[in-house]
């Protein structure tokens, strides 16, 4: 518990025109150890990285595998890769370690002044979009294979647009699937929960959408990103 406590952020930051907030819920069943994680890294130019992924397993391995995960993916944000880059290169690292363990991910880039956005998803769940009417969807990105599987694969980019009090939803499968439930039924029923209450305040959001997970079997990571169109705020913000 203390490895994965010491991998996971700690705080998100917080930037003019977006709101951030993550969760992260560890399973009920064994030792409540995983390889969940998420991240918010800004990246240069104003622009924030919204980083969410899963590793295969539970237990010390799959959180040592998370962190380096982490680790990779915010090294090449900061270096200043582009979106395609970032999930190729952290695809072969995991490659060359060759931990025996695989990885989803989703990787959005997001210019909170304009709203425009780059996604990348390599075998992850498909995130959610709130409209600042109301109207929730699950997005279709274009995606490539999982991390730690093929040296050559390749990760389409999707290019997206959000408006002021849009809300963008990144998770791992750990919220909506259920033993015998097609995971399909647990992505529509997360995407009515987004759809049915207040988007803001984003925490209350946050909370609202694992509230009825807390005895899933799987651990759950949970990333919520809003345009508020506002002023900065200094400091950060608490993600516990």
């Amino acid at each position: 518990h203390g490895l994965q406590g010491a991998l996971l952020p700690h705080w998100l930051p917080v930037r003019q025109h977006v709101d951030t907030v993550g969760r992260y819920l560890p399973g009920s069943a064994g030792m409540d150890v995983g390889g969940d994680w998420y991240d918010v890294v800004e990246t240069g130019s104003g622009r924030l990285a919204l980083v969410i992924g899963d590793v295969q397993g539970h237990g010390v391995a799959a959180a040592a595998t998370m962190g380096q995960l982490r680790s990779a993916v915010r090294a090449f944000a900061l270096a200043g890769s582009t979106p395609e880059q970032v999930v190729r290169g952290t695809n072969r690292l995991l490659i060359d370690l060759d931990p025996g363990q695989f990885a989803s991910c989703c990787y959005v880039v997001l210019d909170p002044a304009s709203g425009s956005a780059q996604a990348v998803r390599a075998g992850h769940p498909q995130p959610l979009l709130r409209r600042p009417d109301g109207r929730t969807e699950v997005l279709d990105l274009a995606g490539g294979v999982v991390l730690g599987i093929d040296p050559e694969a390749t990760y389409p980019v999707t290019e997206l647009r959000l408006a002021p009090g849009a809300v963008l939803a990144l998770y791992t499968d750990g919220l909506v699937e259920l033993p015998g439930v097609d995971i399909d039924e647990g992505v529509e029923r997360l995407r009515l929960a987004l759809a049915s209450g207040p988007p803001v305040p984003l925490a209350e959001t946050a909370d609202r959408l694992i509230g009825d997970a807390a005895d899933r079997p799987d651990d759950i990571a949970l990333l919520l990103a809003s345009l508020t169109g506002g002023c900065e705020r200094a400091g950060t913000q608490d993600t516990l």
